[in-house]
C-alpha cells in the first residue's frame, strides 16, 4: 500500500508538471502571435494538438495561428471542433468562415459568418463579418460574369486612303527602267471620312483563377470624296485564362474579316497567347505570340501568307492612369506565291499615357519595324527590303462615367528599296465612344 501511494504521488506530481508545461507552451505560442509570428506558434502547438481535443482555447490559438500562417486547411478541422465543444463561441464561427473563403468554399463562409452575426457580437467584430460578407457578394458577382459593351462614332481626314505611293509613274528596271503609269487606285488618295464601330466583350470565371473570355468588334468606314476604300470589319476573338500569385496566362483563338466597298477583301484566322508577370506595383514584364493565316480574295490569293510573332515586353506604372511600356518582338511571314517571298520582321514599339487628371488624359506612341523579303522581286530585280516607322498622340476627355470625346494623330511611313512601296500618312480624327 505504501508503494501504491507513492506511485500515486509522483503520477499526481508528473501530470501537474506536465499541465504547467503545456500552460506555458499555450502562453508561448500565444506570445509569438502578438509577434507576429503566428507560423512558428502554429509549429509549436500542432506538435501537441492530439492532446488537447477537450480544450477549447488551445484549439483555437492552434486554429488562429494556422489560419494567419496561411494554412486554412489546416484550420478548418481545428475550428470545427471548437463549435463543437463550444456552440456559441462567435469568433469560432466568424474564423472558420475566414478560414471556407480562403479556400473558396463560399456557401460554407456564408453560413459561418452569418451564424456570427446573428451571435451579436461585439462592433469591431460585426464590421468584419460585413467586410467579408461584402466581399463573398463581390466574388459571387464577378463569377456570374463581368461584360462590357461601346458604340462609338467620328470624323476624320486622311490624306493616304488606300496606303500607296504618291507617284503615279514608277520607273521598272526589268523593262530598262521605263516608266511605268499607275492605275489612280494604286496611286495616293486622300479623303475626309466618318466611321462607326462598336465592340461587346466578357469574362465568364470558371474559379478564382480560371476565366473563359471573348470578343466581338465591328468597324465601319465611309470616306466621303472616294467610296472604293470604304470598309467594313468584324473582328471575334475568345479563349481561355488563368491567374495567380502574380503570373497571369492567356490563351485564345481569333478571327477576322475585311471587305473593301462591300467586296470580300481578306480573311485572316490564328491563336496567341501570352504570359505577364506582375513583378512589384510599378512594373509588369511579359512574353507574347501569335501564329495567323491571311487568306486574300481569289483575285489576290498569290498574297496569302501565314505570320508567326513571338516578343516580349515591359510596363512600368508611374501612378493610376499614368504608364509606359516597351515591347520587341520578331517573327516571319511564309508566302511562297508572293511577288517578293517569304518575310523576316523585326520590331519595336513605345507607347504610354498619362492621366492629368480625372477627365482628362494623354496618349501617344512610335513604333518601328523592319521588313526582309528572300525572294528576288522579277520587276525590279532586288530583294525587297522595308523600314516602317508611325507615331500617333491623342487626347481623350472623358465627360462623365460613360462618355469620352477622344482626338488623335497618327503617321504611318513606309521607306523601301522598291518605289512602288514607298507610302506616308497623316490621320486626324475626333471620336465620341459610349460605354455600356
Amino acid at each position: 500500500m505504501k508503494k501504491f501511494k507513492q506511485c500515486s504521488l509522483v503520477s499526481i506530481l508528473l501530470l501537474a508538471m506536465n499541465g504547467h508545461a503545456l500552460a506555458n507552451e499555450l502562453e508561448d505560442a500565444k506570445q509569438l502571435m502578438q509577434a507576429g509570428k503566428p507560423a512558428q506558434a502554429y509549429q509549436q502547438l500542432s506538435l501537441n494538438v492530439g492532446l488537447h481535443q477537450q480544450d477549447a482555447d488551445y484549439l483555437y490559438t492552434a486554429a488562429v495561428a494556422a489560419l494567419d500562417s496561411g494554412n486554412a486547411s489546416a484550420a478548418v478541422p481545428l475550428f470545427e471542433q471548437v463549435i463543437k465543444l463550444d456552440p456559441d463561441n462567435a469568433g469560432a464561427h466568424l474564423d472558420l468562415g475566414r478560414a471556407y473563403s480562403q479556400l473558396g468554399k463560399r456557401d460554407a463562409a456564408r453560413r459561418e459568418l452569418q451564424v456570427a452575426q446573428s451571435q451579436n457580437p461585439p462592433t469591431s467584430a460585426g464590421l468584419v463579418i460585413d467586410r467579408y460578407l461584402s466581399a463573398l457578394d463581390e466574388q459571387e458577382k464577378n463569377l456570374s460574369g463581368q461584360y462590357h459593351a461601346f458604340l462609338e462614332g467620328g470624323l476624320g481626314y486622311d490624306d493616304n486612303v488606300n496606303n500607296a505611293t504618291a507617284s503615279s509613274q514608277i520607273a521598272v528596271p526589268l523593262f530598262g527602267n521605263a516608266l511605268m503609269t499607275l492605275n489612280p487606285t494604286s496611286v495616293k488618295t486622300r479623303s475626309g471620312y466618318a466611321t462607326v464601330s462598336g465592340a461587346v466583350n466578357g469574362v465568364k470565371p470558371l474559379d478564382e483563377n480560371t476565366a473563359l473570355y471573348g470578343a466581338a468588334t465591328l468597324g465601319l468606314r465611309s470616306n466621303f470624296s472616294n467610296s472604293t476604300f470604304d470598309g467594313i470589319a468584324p473582328d471575334v476573338r475568345g479563349g481561355v485564362m488563368y491567374g495567380k500569385d502574380n503570373h497571369f496566362v492567356r490563351g485564345g483563338l481569333f478571327a477576322n474579316q475585311y471587305y473593301l466597298k462591300g467586296q470580300h477583301n481578306r480573311d485572316v484566322v490564328g491563336l496567341n497567347g501570352d504570359w505577364y508577370y506582375v513583378m512589384d506595383d510599378h512594373n509588369r514584364i511579359g512574353v507574347f505570340g501569335q501564329y495567323g493565316e491571311y487568306r486574300f480574295a481569289s483575285a489576290i490569293a498569290n498574297e496569302n501568307f501565314n505570320q508567326s510573332l513571338l516578343g516580349g515586353s515591359w510596363s512600368h506604372t508611374f501612378a493610376p492612369g499614368s504608364q509606359l511600356s516597351v515591347a520587341l518582338y520578331g517573327g516571319s511571314e511564309r508566302a511562297p506565291n508572293r511577288l517578293d517571298g517569304n518575310k523576316d520582321i523585326w520590331a519595336a514599339r513605345l507607347s504610354g499615357e498619362h492621366k492629368l487628371n480625372e477627365q482628362l488624359s494623354l496618349t501617344g506612341g512610335v513604333g518601328y519595324q523592319d521588313g526582309r523579303y528572300k525572294k528576288r522581286n522579277v520587276l525590279f530585280l532586288v530583294n525587297r527590303a522595308d523600314q516602317q516607322f508611325d507615331l500617333n498622340a491623342g487626347v481623350n476627355y472623358r465627360l462623365d462615367q460613360d462618355w469620352t470625346i477622344r482626338g488623335q494623330y497618327s503617321y504611318l511611313s513606309n521607306r523601301s528599296n522598291i518605289a512602288l512601296n514607298n507610302t506616308s500618312r497623316n490621320d486626324l480624327s475626333v471620336v465620341v465612344r459610349r460605354e455600356f
